[in-house]
């Protein structure tokens, strides 16, 4: 990864101080978007969490034996270019996201995908996983990894 990093600031558009062009005939190794956001959690629903009740009840929260119930969740992402060569692009699109309840930081999440582009096809890899901190009585949580076909009919 460090030498992903590397590659990246000293081949990079932006770390030349260029800017990507729609078009381009050739990138490689390009940060298309990096971003972070926040917000408040309004309903989350996490089976493995048993001792909270998600559901909102009017104005306020319904809530186990336990009194902690869900609040804030935060995210930051980046999407890449590694190759892009006139129709053809390999990419990767990253999003870590996480919650907290009134107690803790509660949750954790993993999506990305990761594939080829060719005009308006496209081939990923798409991989979500979900944990949940400080759970004893659990050792499985949501995972999926899905390898797919997109076609595109409009935009691109």
């Amino acid at each position: 990864m460090r030498i992903l990093l590397a590659l990246l600031l000293l081949f990079g558009a932006e770390a030349r101080g260029e800017t990507p062009r729609p078009g381009k005939p050739l990138r490689l190794l390009e940060l298309d978007t990096m971003y972070f956001e926040a917000g408040r959690t309004w309903h989350l629903y996490d089976p493995y969490f048993n001792e909270v009740r998600f559901e909102r009840d009017g104005f306020g929260y319904r809530t186990g034996d336990s009194g902690e119930y869900w609040t804030y969740g935060i995210a930051a992402g980046f999407d890449m270019t590694f190759l892009q060569y006139k129709d053809f692009q390999w990419y990767m699109k990253n999003r870590v996201e996480g919650n907290t309840t009134n107690k803790q930081f509660r949750r954790v999440a993993w999506l990305y995908d990761f594939g080829f582009t060719y005009k308006k096809i496209d081939v990923f890899w798409n991989h979500r996983s979900e944990h949940l901190l400080d759970q004893e009585h659990n050792t499985f949580y949501p995972l999926s990894d899905v390898l797919g076909v997109r076609l595109y009919f409009y935009g691109r």
